[in-house]
């Protein structure tokens, strides 16, 4: 199991000189992690996490400019209590 360095060196890695996660052409991988990292950015801590990592920012810029990811509704539900 990854430790919290392990995920931050291979987080840290990522976007290098192929622009996505695994290899040269958008897949599965940026598909699943794209919307998963969208809703982790709307905390507090996603917002502080992502500041260290300036290629996974350079690859949610990336993925932001998609036609497809811009064509999806992307929502934030708020959390309700009934008491």
């Amino acid at each position: 199991m990854l430790g919290s360095s392990d995920l931050q060196t291979q987080l840290a890695s990522w976007r290098g000189e192929h622009g996505y996660l695994a290899g040269t052409s958008i897949s599965r991988a940026d598909l699943h992690f794209y919307p998963m990292l969208r809703y982790f950015i709307e905390t507090a801590e996603g917002q502080d996490m992502l500041s260290d990592f300036p290629r996974l920012q350079q690859w949610l810029h990336s993925m932001e400019t998609r036609h497809s990811v811009q064509a999806t509704p992307f929502h934030i539900a708020s959390a309700t209590t009934d008491a």
